[in-house]
């Protein structure tokens, strides 16, 4: 009862922290958002700073602009002095005005100076320098004693030069005591001003302690980094982490900010509200846990263990086997009235166990019955073994399993079939009979398939047996032995033996017949083979012949694939597996066989589909077609000889034909070759009507080469225009050797001007071509007559005459060019 409580006890604190998380993201959310509203409020007071500082320089630049073009300021007047001192009247935020001249040396004062130069000043050095309005660095003014911003501009003369420099003073105190007069921020918040050199100018409060030193390190680097204003958390100079807004402050044209203003809110102030809020929620939430820890105490013993006390009393009656106790507490919905329930619901469900448990043990009498019936009528011998005494350890050796099982198993029961199969005609006369009575263990047999079912794990399923009936036949028995193990025991054995003798005289039937029909295939003169899965499993002496084997093993055993060519192997496996799996009829095949001796038969095999000793295979019957074959072979070899010589007849006349129509020494046609063409070529010009141009070529002063060079170099000459004629002319044109040195050349499709064209080019080109032979080096020219048909004549003799004069024209001319025909007037 004690545990019960303490764990609705850590229940309750468990369900607390929850609304602990709760509180503590509200007062992480409440601390950010405090945050977040300090570094608006301080970069809001830092902008409004900011927007009043913009406006003050603003309008003091264009005071000081209007100043230093006043006349008698640059005419140093005596009232110019007054001018200045109502300045200050009018811009109280000023200490000074000054006027001084190019040399630094000050001119004009509103207030009395102690010092009468400020040529070493850097603000009057820069004003010189830029020649616009300038920002100075940090000073005390020397009459106030007040941290002060120079500001300043030229005074120029009328012609634009500088003649001097004017200058303000601001009294940076003005935004410390504006910052002051701010209520919204809170005790120990700060306000900087800093020049461009990070120096303080000023700083509220505490001035004379800070003012005039450089800010610190972690300060500089928030301030020169990042944008124009932010917002940055850092520990100032007195070790307060605050929430920091700044801004710095640019002249036109300025790149270096010349003022940088800082506003720091402490940090501790920004959070003080969220730290409150956390500190109430948590003294509120404590409160709470503990009413409710004290009610929880309360509640639990009146509401929950007095109840729990009258389920463990009826949890107590059902333990000693009051199947009806019921807790009368099941009305209610709470959660032990649940219970109540759920304990109401056992007890009935154990109240409706007991009686199924009782119906099932009706119902396993029943089917024992049915058992009963069912084994005393089957067609096969039953018999159930029981262990006497301990259960068989199956963890023994295996011979001391079988010397206690033939010790120990006895005949529980068995039926009228297994009594009357070991000669007894009431089964009832078995039981009791050890398992050695039964099956004598002098019987190997017996002693084997004992010895297997301990071995397979007390089961022995097919096992065939033989035994001798009581009439003297013999007897097949299908054995099938069942063990009940429980716990690595054996406990009893069912024992099932199926009479197979039809079944094993039937396949003694069979396989005298199959012997039959392999003494008949033997017989035969064609050769067979039968094949079962790709391998050789019966061949006879005709297949033995036909492969040069010495006797039949030398072929069985062996792929049928080892018999035939590798790129039939596909094939007959492929119709192997059709025989042999889908029982498909295949046509037969012609093939050739490999024999053991290495030669080569060529076959017709005719496969069929057969069953060779309850395997499915293949019977294959071959006719040796070897000699036919051969002769086919012959025939055809004698027949291609007769092609190859009748192909060797006709390339022989082709080159006949060729060498009459060609030049043998420049490979061109010859005069021939033209004669047979000419008058053909013409007629199909006449029916196109398109003209057809000759070009007659002579080498000129070609005897004098062969008397100066001899005949070889002249021949080789020859060759060298064939080779040029010939590699310039299109397919269908004609370049023959028509005498001597002379070239005709035949231009279908070509007007005399084109082929005069063409004419040119293979003159310039023999005229540059440098011919040398055993070290001689020479040149020839040609002359070349151009004639049309049918422009110059009507027949092939008629053109040709025509360019062989216009050839002739060409030589008297001069020779090496070429002239077109032109009929004499």
């Amino acid at each position: 009862m004690k545990s019960l409580r303490a764990k609705l006890l850590v229940l309750i604190l468990v369900s607390v922290l929850p609304g602990l998380a709760v509180v503590l993201y509200a007062n992480y959310e409440r601390r950010q958002a405090d945050i977040e509203r300090a570094r608006a409020d301080a970069l809001l007071m830092v902008q409004s700073l900011g927007i009043e500082h913009e406006n003050d320089i603003e309008a003091l630049g264009r005071l000081l602009q209007t100043v230093s073009g006043l006349a008698a300021l640059r005419g140093r007047h005596s009232d110019a002095g007054l001018f200045l001192r109502n300045i200050l009247k009018d811009y109280p935020f000023l200490t000074n005005v000054i006027a001084a001249d190019e040399k630094g040396r000050v001119y004009l004062s509103a207030l009395p100076v102690r010092e009468p130069s400020i040529k070493d000043r850097s603000y009057f050095l820069q004003t010189l320098k830029r020649g616009s309005l300038t920002a100075g660095e940090y000073l005390i003014g020397r009459l106030t004693g007040r941290p002060i911003l120079p500001i300043s501009y030229p005074i120029r003369d009328n012609a634009g030069r500088i003649r001097g420099v004017t200058a303000a003073y601001i009294d940076l105190e003005k935004y410390g005591r504006r910052f002051a007069a701010l209520k919204a921020f809170p005790p120990r918040s700060t306000l900087n001003l800093l020049d461009r050199r990070f120096v303080r100018l000023y700083r509220y409060p505490d001035n004379e302690l800070h003012a005039g030193k450089v800010d610190l390190p972690a300060m500089l680097k928030n301030l020169s980094s990042g944008q124009a204003e932010g917002v940055f958390t850092a520990e100032g100079v007195d070790g307060v982490k605050r929430i920091f807004a700044y801004r710095r402050f640019l002249l036109p044209g300025d790149e270096t900010p010349y003022l940088y203003l800082r506003v720091g809110v402490p940090e501790d102030w920004a959070l003080a509200g969220a730290r409150r809020h956390f500190l109430r929620d948590t003294a509120l939430l404590g409160g709470a846990l503990l009413l409710s820890l004290l009610a929880a105490w309360i509640f639990a013993d009146v509401l929950v263990m007095r109840r729990i006390g009258g389920l463990a009393e009826a949890a107590a009656r059902l333990g000693k086997g009051d199947l009806s106790v019921r807790t009368g507490m099941a009305d209610g919905g709470d959660e032990v009235a649940e219970l109540a329930r759920s304990f109401d619901a056992m007890a009935a469900a154990l109240e409706e166990k007991e009686g199924e448990r009782r119906r099932a043990e009706e119902e396993l009498r029943q089917g024992r019955d049915r058992y009963r019936v069912y084994v005393e009528n089957s067609f096969d011998a039953i018999c159930r073994l029981e262990i006497s005494g301990e259960p068989l350890d199956l963890s023994a050796p295996l011979e001391k399993q079988l010397d206690d099982l033939y010790e120990r198993a006895v005949i529980g029961e068995c039926n009228g079939v297994y009594a009357r199969g070991f000669g007894y005609d009431d089964p009832r006369e078995m039981t009791g009979l050890r398992l050695g009575q039964v099956y004598p263990r002098l019987s190997r047999q017996n002693v084997e398939q004992f010895q297997a079912f301990l071995e397979n794990g007390c089961r022995l399923v097919g096992m065939e047996i033989k035994a001798v009936s009581r009439g003297g036949g013999v007897v097949y028995f299908l054995n099938n032995m069942y063990g009940q193990v429980e716990g690595g025991r054996l406990v009893r054995i069912w024992i099932s033996l199926k009479d197979i003798t039809t079944l094993r005289e039937a396949q003694e039937e069979l396989r005298r017949r199959e012997e039959d029909l392999s003494r008949l295939i033997e017989s035969m003169p064609a050769p067979i083979f039968i094949h079962v899965r790709g391998r050789i499993v019966f061949a006879n002496p005709a297949l033995v012949r036909l492969l040069k084997a010495s006797a039949p093993e030398d072929v069985i055993g062996r792929r049928i694939v080892e018999l035939v060519p590798p790129e039939l192997f596909d094939l007959v496996l492929e119709r192997a597996r059709l025989m042999e799996q889908e029982k498909i009829n295949v046509p037969p095949l012609e093939l050739n066989m490999s024999c053991l001796d290495g030669s080569t038969v060529t076959v017709v095999s005719s496969p069929i589909p057969f069953v060779f000793r309850s395997q499915a295979g293949v019977l294959t019957a071959l006719h040796d077609i070897t000699d036919r074959k051969r002769s086919e072979i012959e025939l055809q070899k004698a027949h291609l000889l007769l092609q190859k010589n009748y192909l060797e007849i006709q390339k022989l006349k082709d080159e006949l034909r060729e060498q009459a129509i060609r030049d043998p020494l420049t490979g061109l046609y010859n005069r021939r070759y033209l004669d047979e063409t000419m008058e053909r070529e013409l007629a199909r010009a006449k029916r196109g009507g398109y003209p057809v141009s000759f070009v007659m070529v002579d080498i000129d002063r070609f005897k004098e080469i062969n008397d100066t060079y001899g005949h070889n170099i002249g021949d080789v000459v020859l060759q060298r225009l064939a080779a040029l004629l010939l590699s310039g002319i299109r397919t269908g044109d004609v370049a023959c050797r028509f005498g001597g040195e002379e070239f005709l050349l035949v231009l279908p499709h070509a007007s005399k001007e084109q082929a005069a064209k063409r004419a040119q080019g293979w003159r310039r080109e023999f005229a540059a071509l440098e011919i040398e032979h055993n070290g001689l080096t020479l040149r020839a020219t040609v002359s070349m007559g151009v004639a049309a048909y049918p422009e110059d004549g009507g027949k092939a003799d008629e053109v040709i005459y025509a360019a062989d004069g216009a050839m002739y024209e060409a030589k008297r001319q001069g020779r090496n060019r070429v002239v077109l025909f032109a009929p004499r007037s």
